[in-house]
């Protein structure tokens, strides 16, 4: 059976509320008692109830993470940031990976909530005023990251707008005559409810910058391999291809080396996320570094000051840069 307070207290001839200053490291207590407590402590195998401890602070120092999935080192990175900034803190997080499925999301959210998780970083994949209104009621403190819901909730990124349009702007500057844009397909098919806030952001730069720079707009909605190599072969002059994010550049470095054409000489190319794996691959593709080790501490931080009650909390813009490589 698990050893109490009141036990370990009865047989160090002590109060329980001596018991707990010294379990708990307050001020106080004598430090030969505080010492002999915590050796009978430990004689007695005693651990913590901290479902007692939860019941009794209205805090069970855990975090729900909802996350897309981690396959994307850009994913599984920022969560290692999020976990190691909550442990500084004296949190640990519980992970839920939802394959960017509705269902699979909104119950990750039910089953945290259900444990009284302090707070909930999300990635959401779900959007809508049905969704935003759920969320509210939950009453626990919320931070986005990657994906906006409403104006609700804390939100945590880059400024993608204004990256992807000083991208279009930094590959022209390199003499780059036309410079096309890679996306996921935002076409009709995409749910109404499915939430790309953040792809639709970077291709909103991208337009931006295309314009700003006089250039054709030339947008692939999907990976199309026909097209992109068509784009390669039968524009004229110095071409290259932003992407709205790495694994898209990398898999069109792939099909550049299956049909014998050469990055950069052949075509210009560029990223977005900075994944850890190009510093791996050649020719090391240029890519928009998120900064993942700020966004990670600022949202953890921004949940942090909400569960303490700080009420001035706001959005955060997170600085990023180009990343420099061999592709353009």
């Amino acid at each position: 059976m698990a050893v109490s307070i009141k036990e370990i207290a009865r047989m160090c001839g002590v109060s329980e509320g001596t018991v707990d200053r010294a379990l708990n490291n307050r001020t106080g207590i004598k430090e030969e008692t505080k010492k002999r407590i915590l050796e009978t402590a430990e004689k007695m195998n005693y651990r913590p109830n901290h479902l007692a401890k939860a019941l009794a602070t209205g805090h069970t120092k855990t975090i729900g993470v909802v996350c897309f999935n981690i396959i994307d080192s850009f994913f599984s990175s920022l969560i290692e940031v999020i976990e190691n900034t909550a442990k500084e803190q004296g949190y640990f997080i519980i992970l839920i990976l939802t394959k960017s499925k509705k269902a699979k999301e909104l119950e990750a959210i039910k089953y945290l909530a259900e444990r009284k998780v302090d707070g909930l970083i999300l990635f959401p994949a779900v959007k809508g005023t049905t969704y935003a209104n759920m969320l509210k009621k939950l009453d626990i403190p919320i931070v986005t990251i990657y994906n906006r819901i409403s104006d609700d909730f804390i939100h945590i990124d880059t400024d993608c707008a204004s990256i992807m349009s000083e991208a279009v702007s930094f590959i022209h500057s390199k003499g780059y005559d036309t410079v096309a844009y890679l996306d996921i397909d935002l076409r009709g098919d995409i749910p109404k409810d499915r939430n790309v806030y953040s792809f639709g952001e970077r291709r909103k730069g991208y337009i931006r910058g295309a314009e700003e720079c006089g250039l054709t707009q030339i947008i692939f909605d999907g990976f199309d391999k026909d097209r992109i190599l068509e784009y390669i072969a039968d524009t004229p002059g110095k071409k290259a291809l932003l992407c709205a994010y790495d694994t898209f550049a990398v898999r069109v470095l792939g099909l550049c080396r299956q049909h014998g054409y050469k990055v950069p000489s052949d075509i210009g190319l560029m990223g977005y996320n900075n994944m850890d794996v190009l510093d791996d691959i050649y020719p090391r593709l240029y890519s928009v570094d998120c900064n993942i080790r700020m966004t990670g501490r600022i949202a953890f931080c921004s949940l942090l000051a909400q569960i303490r009650g700080q009420k001035d909390v706001g959005d955060s813009k997170i600085e990023c840069n180009i990343s420099y490589g061999e592709s353009l």
